[in-house]
């Protein structure tokens, strides 16, 4: 036989009105006429409500249609409806508090009303009719909770927090529920929201009882439901949140406080806007404007004056590009752990930790990562194809060599399409209008500031310092395996993608053609000479895409191929990997380049090719003499062969042995001036790391787990 309905009973300590409600609801289930079944479900009372349960269950004379679970200890309302919808049968369920604030007789209206309507979901609404109401915080609580939950899932709800929740039993059932509290009920309209169903109500009657009456909630279960709603709502907001505190912390650990290169041209011309003057240098408007809400609030605060708290600047960024990296790996893969795990191994195994304080790139870094995860966002129908248009604009006018960058954007939509739409020119027309009309609209309007400004449409910076494409048999050997520009070398985890590269292309392929073509288009057109001619951290110009070619890692952890062995291997790799990043993080950009002067070997050659001499051997001496309390040296004896590489003469080979001592202590804040305070706020940073990072490794095995 079908039964109609299924009411779960939570009872805790209700003795007191523990029989009459159970009267009053077998009563109304008796005269609706319909088919049902009560389960009641003790959550472990201390006040003799199970031997009153016991005895109503003889008194109906043991009716087959009433069934008792009781529990020894007190788990939560959550958990006494999670155990009693294990053996639910009716078509639709209700939950029946036991302290009468309820009538009975509205779940028979509710029952109908579904019925009628052909509904899956109707709630009973205390707030629709003239009930009583209960005290301020209570209802206004109440009301809170609902204008949290109609502003997040935009719904028009008028009393969320209503128990009378009448649910189709199978929809109910499917539902992944974990709250063991309260915040069972935001819980199930989260879901419920989700699903795309407007939620319907009708009135009902209420009857509030007072705390000195036994009522047991309380305003930690309000924040709790507003939480509940959020985390539904936005899913994997802690998880991203956590991931940001974490990246934010560990590059404030080793923050330099000083702008290098031409960051502090970017700084001057965002100072200048914020002012309300236009003049853009190397970096871009849309590099400038990152600054701006920062400039903001600290005039704000007081900051205003000291210009190097705008250093934070690139450490936001750079930990915001981390949490778009986690979206990025999480559209690639579906997989939460999966992403929790490689963006935190990006973010302390890749060179976007060193360039978090160098300064430099992270507007390409942070542009990029979300250009990637527009796109994945639109094939996924999530957001519009002008927005990823939008963010084109603002990659290209941060860096004007970004423009070569729209053809892998094109050649990802065109991948996505292919198989909806004829290829024909008048089919995507609009898709290429679309795609580059903001970008171009943009480079004109800061032609016109320029020329208005400086007289010239170019600026004092322009494409022709970006495009250099000679020297490309030297930069190609510099970038792959010199000493000192090596991506291999400054970023090991790299090494590994290449034995998965084929399986990432195969499961990911519009992701693989964007890094592939857009890393050899800046390959080919902007790093082979330009790399040579500074002393930045590995290739300067192939940072941004450096970062996002550690993607194919998600394939290394596919379950089909991860062995014993893989682990170890990628352990390894990425604990090298880690210790690079610290010894770049840990020293100013250009010391090795002031060491090599005072030694007589800082010629560009030099840094190219001699192991002793490029930037990890120079960092790797400084930092073991630093934690070892001993003297450093660097010690070099020039040979004949590099003199013939070179073409030179044999003659005046170097010998080298210079202490460098005096270099050894980091360039980070916390360990200028020998402020003792400044150092406690380093150990406050590192141990809350360590903590942070203990409580991600949590949350990848719970994860892991789960989906497992």
């Amino acid at each position: 036989m079908n039964v109609d309905i299924s009411v779960i009973v939570p009872i805790y300590n209700e003795k007191n009105t523990l029989f009459l409600l159970l009267d009053k609801l077998f009563a109304s289930l008796k005269k609706s006429g319909l088919i049902y079944q009560v389960i009641a479900v003790d959550d472990g009372s201390s006040d003799g409500s199970v031997e009153l349960l016991q005895e109503y269950k003889s008194k109906i004379n043991d009716d087959e249609r009433f069934d008792i679970i009781l529990y020894e200890k007190n788990q939560g309302k959550g958990a006494a409806i999670h155990t009693g919808l294990k053996e639910v049968v009716g078509e639709y369920t209700v939950i029946q508090d036991a302290d009468l604030e309820y009538e009975p007789d509205d779940i028979i209206r509710l029952y109908k009303y579904a019925k009628a309507e052909k509904l899956s979901v109707v709630y009973g609404s205390r707030n629709m009719g003239k009930n009583q109401r209960g005290t301020f915080f209570f209802y206004w609580g109440g009301k809170l909770v609902t204008y949290v939950a109609n502003f997040l899932f935009g719904q028009k709800m008028t009393d969320e927090a209503t128990c009378y929740k009448l649910i189709d039993t199978k929809r109910l059932q499917a539902m992944p529920l974990r709250e063991k509290g309260f915040a069972f009920c935001p819980e199930v309209t989260s879901y419920i929201a989700k699903d795309g169903i407007k939620i319907q109500e009708i009135p009902i009657f209420y009857n509030p009882r007072s705390k000195d009456e036994g009522k047991k909630i309380n305003w930690r279960d309000g924040l709790e439901a507003i939480y509940t709603l959020f985390r539904l709502r936005f899913p994997n907001a802690v998880l991203v949140l956590l991931l940001f505190l974490f990246t934010s912390l560990l590059y404030l650990t080793t923050w330099h406080m000083n702008f290098v290169g031409y960051e502090g041209e970017t700084v001057t011309s965002a100072l200048k806007l914020f002012n309300g003057e236009f003049d853009i240098r190397r970096a871009g408007i849309s590099a400038s404007i990152l600054y701006l809400p920062f400039i903001a609030l600290f005039h704000l605060f007081g900051f205003g004056s000291n210009i190097n708290f705008l250093t934070i600047v690139p450490i936001f960024y750079s930990a915001l590009s981390v949490v778009f990296l986690f979206y990025i790996v999480y559209y690639l893969t579906q997989k939460k752990y999966t992403a929790l795990f490689l963006s935190f191994v990006i973010a302390t195994g890749s060179v976007i930790w060193p360039y978090a304080n160098i300064g430099m790139e992270y507007q390409m870094t942070f542009y990029l990562s979300l250009l990637l995860l527009t796109l994945l966002r639109w094939k996924n129908n999530k957001t519009s194809l002008w927005l990823v248009a939008i963010v084109f604009a603002l990659l290209v006018t941060a860096k004007s060599y970004a423009v070569i960058l729209g053809l892998p954007v094109l050649l990802f939509v065109w991948l996505v399409n292919k198989n909806k739409k004829k290829w024909t020119l008048k089919n995507y027309l609009k898709d290429f209008i679309i795609l580059f009309t903001p970008a171009l609209l943009s480079i004109i309007t800061m032609s016109l500031l320029q020329y208005f400004s400086r007289g010239s449409f170019a600026g004092v910076y322009s494409l022709s310092h970006e495009f250099q494409v000679w020297s490309w048999w030297e930069g190609f050997y510099g970038i792959f395996f010199s000493a000192g520009k090596s991506i291999f070398l400054f970023s090991p985890l790299l090494i590994l993608t290449l034995f998965v590269w084929k399986k990432f292309w195969q499961d990911h392929r519009e992701t693989a053609v964007f890094l592939l073509v857009s890393f050899l288009l800046i390959l080919l057109i902007t790093a082979p000479f330009s790399y040579w001619t500074d002393e930045t951290w590995s290739v300067r110009k192939l940072v941004s895409i450096i970062i996002l070619l550690h993607l194919p890692l998600v394939s290394f952890f596919d379950k089909k191929i991860i062995s014993l062995s893989k682990k170890l291997l990628f352990l390894v790799v990425f604990v090298l990997s880690v210790y690079i990043q610290i010894l770049g993080s840990s020293y100013f950009y250009g010391k090795q380049l002031d060491i090599l002067y005072e030694a007589n070997v800082d010629s560009l050659a030099s840094m190219r090719f001699i192991p002793q001499l490029g930037q990890i051997s120079i960092y790797n001496n400084l930092f073991i003499s630093y934690i070892s309390n001993a003297k450093a040296e660097l010690e070099y004896s020039e040979t004949t062969w590099f003199r013939w590489i070179r073409d030179e003469a044999d003659i005046d080979l170097h010998d080298v042995k210079l202490d460098i001592s005096k270099y050894q202590n980091p360039d980070i804040v916390w360990f200028q001036n020998e402020g003792v305070s400044r150092v406690n706020i380093f150990y406050v940073l590192f141990i809350s790391d360590v903590l942070l990072s203990l409580f991600i490794f949590r949350q990848y095995l719970f994860l892991k787990k789960k989906d497992e």
